[in-house]
């Protein structure tokens, strides 16, 4: 009689799993990740006849990737939707191949687009007459617009701009070798002078100047271009009357100074900023407080042309700065006079304030109050207006004439005069938006005018809502995410099966939705990951989630486990997979076969310093994982490995350092010596200092930021190697993989540190270098190099199991753009 065996618990359930995902599902690869398409921004004009959005091509068909952050803009579509008459998308204007393009401000009643067309050279601005196929371009190189404002409309057939006659700074970084250094070194072949001076103390000014940008008034009718003024100039915020212009200009070079840290409370700015106030009729420039460094994150005005910013007098930290009113005509800046102690917090800064009617508004706290709230600024005393709530919103504030709007605890609120909010709908959460965590000043701005969006829930299930102070205006249902909404529906981003997506446009009136675009076809038969929760405790007891994916394909054996690791980083939600950055591994580890843990490790701030029991705290988690009953035997969690980017790579080769139990680490633009890192500069501020130099960024970093050393090297030298992973390499007995690129502002030396350190004892260590690349690799062909290696390095040894489903659903396979090794089971 044969002895019949039963199959183990995870081996059911795997197959159980792909049995309901169907015959079809494949599992997802690197070709995948490089064929992602995407959506940039999306416009709906005043009444809401035309949509206007971005549509980005996948990487695989890009032409050019030596822009850094502007190469999504090199496959850019922009694409007009009319919602009046139903159809398909056409494009804005005729593209030109050999240019990138970005979406600017509309005009104030929505007939006229602001656009960019991006090239090596410069962003040249354009104006469009949105649906008409006409584009006008202006032959100006605009800045584009990172923490402010560069580009603003005076009227519908007007607008303003602060040009460049070099290149932008942040469109040369990127490429600063390639155009700079082929020149220095021809000059010095020639026998002339290449070279560059910098100073320091006494010499402080030896730095190069930047070059001159202007402030140009347009005629979109006719192209006509009007030089206004000449400066430094960085953000611009035009009065409601449209009579001043206030400009930010980069003033003097902060110095760094031994009695304080770098960054930290006193900001990550190199230079400061300086306030000119520009009248527009006469064209006469006003500076109001020559000495004052303002913060680069509020300029508001009021309804009667008064500017609030926040200022500090020299060698302050922002916690010590104040808020002050500017009156343009008198050309005069008052602090105001409040015991009310403004919120700073960000990098960069932010200060959360704004005004409600001649009343400012702000976000801070009085002495002795346990926490921030909202104060309304008149004459005597300031009033708290949300005291009353459990939760306070920095961010989202929309104000009325009848009082600013606000979402806490659940519902949307009124704020009131008489500090007791008056509650107006709910249940109701505030919609996200991208630009959730952006940097620029408008993402925090307090807004005049307007509504909240957000959901409003009922027993039928969640709606769109727009909250007046009248009460919510139920909008169409809602959906996976929303991009822009109005009066008559909504644009919607929906999730259409695998990895499709769907851009549509759902009608308040419930008619059926309008596919404006499809994206990502390719990714129908690829199952979404699913996030397992995995609840423990953190470094001082507080409760933490981690989240563990396992792979969607059946193997032989429970799959192995590959840790991808950022300390200082939590997730309360299932962090994004292949939604992520191309560096985030976690989609395409998934497709190979392995399990993913991507763990939540909050700062620690402790007096040994952020490595302190770091392998420690992430093989907790694996563990906690694995003795949770939902997923006991459905991972091998033995011998983990490690896979990291950035400060994720750094943690990586720290916590091999610190166990044998790890199996293998891919180290990923990691920092390995805090020394050497305190000092290097970035090969783009090497080249061109003029917009300030390396050493506050990379001593800020080091000293306040994420490396937390408290102090400069020479005077906490233990504390530097005790988080350094090259002064503790001859504890790594773990293999090691370590990526660097050329051009990476966290600098290929320190890769070439720490592999020299493995190669002088013999230990298992590979070095690879892209060339031409930053921190996160941007062409095709190097992603492709990238994780056939990685995955080779990890299979090699972690031996994963071919997965046979796989293979015969036609699994394709990590690519590779140059002789790296074969992933198992391939054949070039």
């Amino acid at each position: 009689m044969r002895t019949r065996h039963r199959r183990p618990p995870w081996l059911a359930a795997m197959l159980a799993l792909v049995l309901a995902s169907g015959a079809q599902a494949r599992s997802f690869d690197i070709e995948d990740l490089v064929r992602q398409e995407a959506l940039g921004e999306a416009v709906l004009t005043p009444d809401e006849h035309w949509l206007v959005f971005a549509r980005r091509g996948a990487a695989a068909g890009g032409q050019r990737f030596d822009l850094g952050p502007f190469n999504p803009d090199l496959r850019t579509t922009l694409l007009a939707v009319d919602l009046t008459a139903p159809g398909a998308p056409r494009p804005l204007f005729r593209h030109e191949p050999e240019f990138g393009y970005r979406v600017g401000p509309l005009s104030p009643q929505g007939r006229r687009l602001a656009v960019w067309r991006i090239s090596g050279a410069g962003l040249e601005l354009g104006v469009t007459v949105v649906g008409s196929g006409e584009v006008r371009w202006l032959g100006v190189s605009a800045e584009a617009p990172t923490l402010g404002t560069t580009v603003a409309w005076l009227s519908e057939d007007e607008l303003i701009a602060i040009a460049t006659a070099e290149t932008p700074y942040e469109l040369f970084a990127p490429q600063a070798s390639q155009r700079r250094l082929p020149s220095l070194w021809a000059a010095t072949a020639r026998g002339e002078a290449a070279v560059t001076a910098l100073g320091s103390g006494r010499f402080q000014g030896l730095r190069p100047a930047a070059p001159p940008k202007s402030l140009v008034r347009i005629s979109a009718r006719t192209g006509e271009v009007r030089e206004l003024a000449r400066g430094e100039f960085t953000d611009l915020e035009l009065s409601p009357s449209g009579r001043w212009l206030a400009v930010l200009e980069a003033g003097p070079e902060i110095p760094l100074s031994a009695a304080r840290p770098p960054q930290g409370p006193y900001g990550i700015a190199t230079r400061e900023k300086r306030l000119r106030l520009l009248h527009l009729a006469s064209g006469r420039l006003v500076a109001p407080c020559s000495r004052c460094d303002l913060i680069g994150t509020l300029l508001s005005w009021s309804a009667d042309d008064r500017l609030l910013v926040y200022v500090r007098g020299p060698g302050e930290a922002w916690s010590l700065g104040r808020l002050a009113v500017v009156a343009p005509a008198a050309g005069a800046l008052k602090a105001l006079a409040t015991d009310v102690r403004p919120l700073v917090d960000g990098r960069p800064e932010r200060v959360f304030a704004g005004w409600w009617g001649r009343e400012p508004l702000v976000l801070g706290r009085r002495p002795g109050d346990a926490r921030d709230e909202w104060f309304r600024l008149a004459d005597g005393p300031a009033t708290p207006l949300t005291a009353a709530l459990r939760s306070v919103p920095r961010t989202g504030v929309v104000v009325t004439p009848a009082g600013p709007l606000i979402a806490a605890d659940g519902a949307a609120w009124r704020l009131a005069r008489d500090g007791r909010p008056r509650r107006i709908a709910g249940p109701f959460r505030p919609e996200p938006s991208r630009a959730d965590g952006v940097p620029n000043r408008l993402a925090t701005a307090v807004r005049q005018g307007g509504w909240l969006l957000g959901r409003l829930s009922d027993k039928a299930g969640a709606r769109l809502a727009r909250v007046s102070t009248a009460g919510p205006e139920p909008g169409p249902p809602a959906s996976d995410e929303t991009l822009a909404a109005g009066r008559t529906g909504a644009l919607l981003l929906l999730e259409a099966g695998g990895g499709r997506q769907h851009l549509v446009w759902r009608k308040t009136s419930g008619c059926a939705d309008q596919v404006i675009s499809r994206l990502n076809d390719h990714l129908a038969e690829v199952d979404r990951p699913v996030a397992h929760p995995v609840p423990h405790a953190g470094p001082h007891g507080e409760p933490l989630t981690s989240w563990l994916f396992l792979p969607r394909i059946p193997l032989r054996a429970p799959p192995p486990l590959v840790v991808v690791p950022y300390p200082g980083q939590s997730h309360p939600a299932a962090p994004a997979t292949w939604d992520g950055d191309a560096m985030t591994p976690t989609a395409v580890l998934l497709g190979r076969g392995y399990a993913v843990l991507v763990p939540s490790l909050p700062a620690v701030q402790g007096p040994a310093g952020p490595a302190e029991r770091l392998g420690a705290r992430l093989l907790d988690i694996v563990d906690a994982a694995a003795a949770r009953p939902e997923l006991a035997g459905r991972f091998d969690p033995a011998r983990p490995a490690l896979w990291g980017h950035s400060f994720g790579a750094w943690g990586s080769l720290m916590a091999a350092s610190q166990s044998e139990r790890f199996s293998a680490v891919v180290a990923t633009a990691a920092r390995t010596h805090l020394a050497s890192a305190y000092g290097q500069f970035t090969p783009w501020r090497r080249l061109r200092p003029d917009e300030g130099l390396s050493t506050p960024w990379s001593a800020g970093w080091t000293e306040s930021l994420q490396a937390d050393m408290r102090a400069p090297p020479w005077a906490a030298a233990e504390r530097y190697q005790a988080n350094s992973p090259l002064f503790q390499v001859g504890r790594i007995r773990t293999p090691v993989m370590l990526v660097a690129g050329e051009l990476d502002g966290s600098h290929l030396a320190q890769a070439e540190e720490m592999f020299s350190a493995l190669y002088r004892q013999g230990k298992d260590a590979i070095l690879v270098t892209y060339w031409g690349e930053g921190h996160a690799l941007a062409s095709p062909g190097n992603l492709r190099d990238l994780y056939g290696r990685g995955l080779a390095f990890l299979d090699l040894h972690l031996r994963a199991a071919v997965t046979p489903a796989a293979d015969a659903a036609g699994d394709r396979g990590p690519g590779s753009a140059s002789a790296g090794p074969t992933p198992p089971g391939r054949r070039r």
